[in-house]
């Protein structure tokens, strides 16, 4: 009979593939050296990421901030270990959440300790510039001519790979949108520039509570336009090393091991190889009766009942896996799975405010008409229609399984 062992229950924000978040599972392996699990409704906990207003009363605390200043906090005081800066920690304090010191800083700051075994034991300096604009921007016409630039890296943080680490590394100075994108940058000891499209102050937020954990905190962004191309020539010269102040020791030992709980790991898909396997395809007729009718017009009992019998052979599908992917739930394989798979994550990750998509075959009188229209957007290969709720062969849930069939934005994706 195989032995239980012990592993930690975790949460992160996964709704799309982002490497902020993505990162999560490597430093918890590292730094507890447990298999770092998905977490269900007991105990686990919440580390890296804007995320503590997510937290519950089943969750520990360990490095994650809010993502704004006045964002409710429901997790108990005691169970918080760590968080992210001064900012947040003065926030705890003044709701009567928190009373007492605990250590500050992301998480994220560890890929210094790690990187060898993150970024690999050599890393040549191969880019001037290292680009890492936020995960909602990457497609932006800033971003446009770095893109043929040989001395300039223009990093997707929309991956789970740990390539974009790599990419950081491998460069002189990193401008960055991303708030991680500054944070690894500062970890591998790479100048780094705060540069951002949104100056409210809400905005913010994160980046200064971060910034609390520096020595020479960036005050404030140097602004650009999304719609105009990035000047990379004035910014480079600006970049500088915050310097980081963040006791690692103190952030390392308050780790919340009491979250950790004994699980049978016999046939456990870990997180590393839950990540390569890169087509998620579950069977399921559900959708077969009501192809090529519009979801909206069917009443609203029937699409619960077609959520959850959607939802229920994804869920038994991932029972074993620590973290959960994109997946494509049907019965029709009418598409070359690996090819379609890449590019409807891409797609996904780039409208993260729709809800799911319907995959589905088009005749051409329909992408011409749509088209014209200017209904058909085109991306990777793929054709797409934002909004249009037709029910198709397939449905792509994203990992958070956190779709709705009766409220919010939908696309299909034409195969």
């Amino acid at each position: 009979m195989h032995e239980p062992t012990r592993v930690v229950p975790f949460k992160m924000w996964d709704r799309i593939n982002n490497f902020g978040d993505a990162v999560n599972p490597h430093i918890i392996k590292l730094v507890s050296g447990l298999e770092p699990v998905k977490g269900g409704r007991g105990d686990h906990l919440i580390g890296i990421g804007s995320v503590l207003q997510k937290a519950g009363e089943h969750s520990y605390v360990w490095g994650a901030g809010l993502m704004h200043p006045d964002m409710p906090v429901r997790v108990p005081g005691e169970r918080i270990r760590a968080v992210r800066g001064r900012r947040t920690l003065e926030i705890l304090r003044e709701r009567g959440i928190l009373g007492r010191d605990v250590p500050l800083g992301d998480p994220g700051v560890l890929v210094r300790r790690y990187a060898d075994r993150l970024v690999g034991p050599a890393v040549e300096r191969r880019f001037r510039a290292c680009v890492v604009p936020h995960h909602a921007s990457y497609d932006d016409l800033a971003f446009k001519e770095l893109r043929e630039d040989p001395d300039v890296k223009l990093v997707n943080m929309r991956s789970n790979s740990l390539d974009t680490l790599r990419s950081i590394a491998e460069a002189e100075v990193v401008l960055s949108q991303s708030l991680h994108g500054l944070i690894f940058a500062e970890a591998l000891n790479r100048p780094s520039l705060w540069i951002s499209n949104n100056v409210t102050s809400d905005w913010c937020f994160k980046f200064g509570d971060w910034y609390t954990n520096t020595l020479e905190p960036q005050a404030e962004p140097v602004a650009f336009s999304r719609r105009e191309p990035l000047d990379i020539e004035s910014m480079i010269p600006a970049a500088r090393l915050a310097g980081l102040d963040v006791d690692e020791e103190a952030l390392i030992s308050a780790f919340p091991l009491d979250c950790t709980v004994e699980r049978d790991t016999a046939n456990l898909v870990t997180f590393e190889e839950g990540r390569a396997r890169k087509s998620i395809f579950v069977a399921s007729r559900a959708l077969t009766p009501f192809q090529g009718t519009k979801l909206s017009e069917l009443e609203e009992p029937v699409r619960r009942k077609l959520e959850r019998d959607l939802k229920l052979p994804v869920r038994d599908y991932f029972k074993n896996w620590a973290e959960t992917r994109y997946s494509i739930i049907g019965h029709d394989r009418y598409f070359d799975e690996s090819a379609v798979y890449a590019a409807v994550e891409t797609i996904m990750d780039k409208h993260s405010n729709v809800k799911f998509a319907f995959l589905r075959r088009a005749d051409r009188y329909e992408r011409r008409r749509g088209r014209r229209k200017g209904r058909v957007q085109h991306y990777h290969g793929i054709d797409y229609v934002l909004g249009d709720d037709t029910v198709g062969a397939c449905l792509v849930a994203r990992p958070d399984l956190g779709f709705s069939l009766v409220e919010g934005s939908t696309l299909s994706i034409l195969l």
